[in-house]
């Protein structure tokens, strides 16, 4: 059963033009505080507002991506909307298990819609590109894996995560392919100047290669394994974006990351959609 605690009286007010930072390759971007386009009312689904770009691509809809909770109970994790409605995933330091749902671990994350996975599935040498704005509510504190993967294109275990951008237990970001790797040919990273916490990472690679299908989980914050368990970062989400470098036109990891990176940091800025937002404390609602 899914859990999430609404913010009375939020609702969108001002119109807001579509994102600077979309593409002709963009198959998913995911703004859930942005006002109008980008609001999610109060059921699970996250509006994709690159669907157009997708269909139009593809040839085939992906309107949504959606919200799961699998945490075993309230105390192991829990997930609310903040205040500029992000979803804010909090995972236990004491109660977070490694059993749940097959293949997740115990947790909650996003998943991403079904032709998205096929377009994936069907296009492994395609050079693609990944990145995620977010507010790091508490900080990661396991050894194994060395960076926690916030969002990746995985194996359906989780364990063979071929493209990813985290966070490490000193907080910083960090993804793969790695910085030694041919695949890798971009990288991004940035905090907020005024507010450290707030951190945006994009990654970009030369194709992938999975033994297996690819997941549809594109993000997750829990235990992967008895190794993992309670040591899982918290997160508010801002913005997640993946773009099909060698489908869309003339794109390439430094113009596609620079106008997502403007984005992420104007809608922080005074006047921003984010700006001022609130939250729980994981460490105060699930310890």
């Amino acid at each position: 059963m899914t859990r999430y605690i609404d913010i009375p009286g939020f609702a969108p007010t001002v119109y807001a033009p579509p994102d600077p930072s979309l593409t002709d390759g963009h198959l998913l971007l995911l703004i859930p505080g942005k006002p109008i386009d980008g609001y999610w009312g109060s059921g699970n689904d996250i509006p994709n507002l690159a669907a157009a770009k997708f269909a139009s691509l593809t040839g085939t809809t992906a309107p949504t991506a959606t919200v799961f909770n699998s945490f075993a109970n309230t105390a192991s994790g829990q997930v609310e909307r903040t205040g500029k409605n992000r979803p804010h995933f909090m995972v236990s330091h004491l109660n977070n298990t490694s059993s749940g749902a097959s293949g997740l671990g115990a947790g909650a994350g996003i998943q991403i819609p079904t032709n998205l996975r096929a377009w994936l599935q069907a296009n492994p040498t395609h050079k693609f590109y990944l990145s995620i704005g977010f507010r790091l509510t508490r900080p990661y504190t396991g050894s194994s894996p060395t960076v926690a993967p916030l969002v990746s294109i995985k194996s359906p275990d989780l364990a063979g995560t071929k493209i990813t951008a985290g966070v490490t237990s000193a907080g910083a970001l960090a993804g793969t392919p790695s910085s030694s790797s041919s695949q890798r040919l971009g990288f991004t990273s940035a905090s907020l100047p005024s507010d450290a916490a707030e951190k945006f990472v994009a990654i970009t690679s030369d194709g992938f290669t999975l033994s297996t299908s690819v997941s549809t989980v594109l993000l997750y914050l829990g235990a992967i394994s008895s190794g993992t368990t309670n040591t899982s970062p918290s997160i508010a989400v801002s913005r997640i974006a993946l773009v099909d470098l060698t489908a869309g036109t003339s794109l390439s990891h430094g113009g596609v990351s620079a106008a997502d990176l403007d984005a992420w940091s104007a809608s922080h800025s005074v006047g921003g959609y984010y700006n001022g937002d609130t939250m729980s404390d994981p460490a105060v609602l699930v310890p």
